[in-house]
C-alpha cells in the first residue's frame, strides 16, 4: 500500500459496507471452461536469491518508504523460503526493537499485468510474534495495485486482504479488513474507498480468493463470500500483485526487545478473465501439483503502443499534441468550429509471427454527455512513418485507411477490438498503425488514455 492507512477507518467512515452476507452463503455452481491464460507458483524457491525465483517475475523491496514505521527498511533478508517439499512456503517477516531505525519489514511483488479475474493464495497469518513481546499493530497483507497517476487519479485501482491481528489501520482490535479503492489523494488526505471488516482472529492458514469479474470484486475467506464492492471503485487499471508484512506508523510498543512477526504464502493463483469457483482454484492447484509443475505463467503480455497521439484541425493544425496524457476524438459539422476536429492515431510494434487473436484495447477516460453511443471508427493505415513528437493535423497520415469496425462508445472504461487480419497482413512491416475517428460527426468529445497518462491504462494489443 502506498497510503497513510493509520487514518483510513475516519476517512472511510462514510464509504464503508458491512458485511451483508450470511457465513454459509458460498461461490456459484463451479465453472467448467478452460482457463487459457493463468499464473501459478508454488514456492519451491531454494530462497529468494534463487535465480528462478526473479526470472519468474518476483522483486524483493528494499530500501525506505511507505507505507509503515517512519525510518523502517524494507530488508531482502526478512524474504525467505521456509520447511521442505510439498510444506515448502514463502516466509515474509517483519522486526522491530520498539523504533523505526530498528524496524524491518518485508514485501515482494509481480508486475504490472493482473486486472480482471480470480486471484487466489493459501496463505498463514499470524496473531503473535515468533518471539518477543506482543503488541505491536503489524499489518499483513495480500493485494493487488497500481500506481497513482496523480492525486484523485480515476483510473488508480486497489485491491487489499489486510490482517491486523493487534489493531491497526482503523480497527480497534484484531481484524481482516478487505479493502476496494477508487483513487486516493495525500494532502490534504483524501481517501475514497470501500472497506468491509471482519473483528474476529484468523490466525493460521486461509484460502483467499477474489474474484474481479462484471465490474464487482468479491472477496471470499475459505469459500464464503465476505465482501463485494463495486461500481465506482472497481478496478480499472493493470495492477501489481504483491505481498507485504509491516508496521502501522504509530503502532509500535516501546520495548526495546526484539520481536519477530511472520505471514507465510503457500502458493498464489491468477486465471485472467476467468471467475473461478474456490473449488476449482483447488482443483486446479492440486492438478499443477500431482503434475510435479512448480510454476506456470502462461499470461499473455501486452504490446503496449510505442507511440500515440491526436490531431487537431483549425488554429491547431500545426500543433503537436503528441506528450498529453490523453487521446482525443471528436468531428462536428462542417459549420461548426473549425478547431473541433480531433482524431487519434496509434502505433504499435508487432511480432514476427502470425497471430492467432489479437485485440486493440483501449481505455477511455471520459465521454461528454450525449444521446446514445459514441461511434469510433477504427481503421488501419499503411503508413507507419509518423513521429508522436512531429504529427500534425497537416502532415498526419492517411494512405491505405482500412476500415476494421466501430466502437459504440457510451461511458468511461475499457473497449477492445479484433484487428487479427490487421495485426497478419502488416507483420512484414514489423509496425502497425491505427486511426480513431467518429465518422457519425456526433460532435461529442471522447478523451482515451494516452500513454503518457501513467502505466495500466495505456493503449495496447493483446496479441496470441
Amino acid at each position: 500500500m502506498n497510503v497513510p492507512h493509520a487514518v483510513l477507518a475516519a476517512a472511510l467512515a462514510v464509504a464503508s459496507v458491512p458485511l451483508a452476507v450470511t457465513p454459509s452463503r458460498v461461490h456459484a455452481p463451479a465453472r467448467t471452461a478452460a482457463v487459457p491464460q493463468e499464473f501459478f507458483d508454488d514456492f519451491s524457491y531454494a530462497g529468494p536469491a534463487d535465480p528462478a525465483f526473479a526470472a519468474f517475475g518476483w522483486t524483493v523491496r528494499t530500501g525506505g518508504g511507505g507505507p509503515g514505521v517512519s525510518g523502517a527498511t524494507w530488508s531482502a533478508d526478512n524474504v525467505s523460503m521456509a520447511g521442505s517439499g510439498a510444506d515448502r512456503v514463502m516466509r515474509l517477516a517483519a522486526t522491530s526493537q520498539g523504533t523505526g531505525q530498528t524496524t524491518t519489514q518485508a514485501s515482494v511483488s509481480q508486475g504490472q499485468r493482473f486486472f480482471e479475474g480470480t486471484y487466489a493464495t493459501r496463505i498463514r497469518f499470524t496473531d503473535a510474534p515468533e518471539s518477543g513481546p506482543d503488541g505491536d499493530q503489524v499489518v499483513q497483507t495480500f493485494y493487488t495495485i497500481s500506481q497513482l497517476n496523480h492525486p484523485l487519479d480515476p483510473s488508480y485501482s486497489e485491491l487489499d486482504y489486510e490482517y491486523v491481528p493487534n489493531g491497526g489501520l482503523g480497527s480497534a482490535g484484531t481484524a481482516l479488513q478487505t479493502v476496494t479503492w477508487e483513487t486516493y489523494q495525500d494532502s490534504p488526505w483524501d481517501p475514497r474507498a470501500l472497506e468491509t471488516v471482519l473483528s474476529r482472529s484468523h490466525d493460521g492458514w486461509h484460502l483467499l480468493t477474489l474474484d474481479v469479474t462484471g465490474g464487482e470484486a468479491r472477496y471470499y475467506v475459505d469459500g464464503v463470500l465476505v465482501a463485494s464492492h463495486g461500481g465506482d471503485y472497481a478496478p480499472e487499471a493493470f495492477m501489481f500483485l504483491k505481498y507485504a508484512v509491516w508496521f502501522a506508523n504509530g503502532g509500535l510498543v516501546s520495548s526495546p526487545t526484539s520481536r519477530r512477526y511472520v505471514l507465510d504464502v503457500d502458493w498464489v493463483y491468477h486465471a485472467r478473465d476467468a471467475s473461478l469457483t474456490t473449488t476449482e482454484v483447488e482443483s486446479a492447484v492440486a492438478g499443477f501439483r500431482a503434475g510435479g509443475i512448480p510454476r506456470r505463467d502462461t499470461l499473455v503480455p501486452r504490446t503496449v503502443v510505442a507511440a500515440d497521439a491526436h490531431v487537431r484541425s483549425g488554429t491547431y493544425s500545426d500543433t503537436n499534441l503528441g506528450s498529453t496524457t490523453r487521446l482525443e476524438v471528436k468531428d462536428a459539422p462542417n459549420a461548426a468550429d473549425p478547431n473541433v476536429d480531433r482524431l487519434t492515431y496509434l502505433k504499435a510494434n508487432l511480432p514476427d509471427t502470425q497471430a492467432s487473436s489479437a485485440r486493440l484495447w483501449l481505455h477511455v477516460g471520459s465521454v461528454a454527455p450525449g444521446t446514445g453511443p459514441v461511434p469510433i471508427a477504427v481503421r488501419v493505415l499503411t503508413a507507419d512513418s509518423w513521429s508522436e513528437s512531429t504529427i500534425t493535423w497537416n502532415n498526419r497520415p492517411t494512405a491505405g485507411a482500412t476500415l476494421l469496425g466501430t466502437l459504440q462508445v457510451t461511458t468511461p472504461g475499457w473497449y477492445a477490438i479484433d484487428v487479427t487480419s490487421a495485426v497478419n497482413s502488416n507483420l512484414n512491416d514489423g509496425q502497425i498503425t491505427f486511426r480513431l475517428a467518429d465518422d457519425s460527426v456526433a460532435d461529442r468529445l471522447v478523451v482515451i488514455d494516452s500513454r503518457e497518462y501513467g502505466a495500466g491504462t495505456e493503449p495496447y494489443l493483446l496479441i496470441s
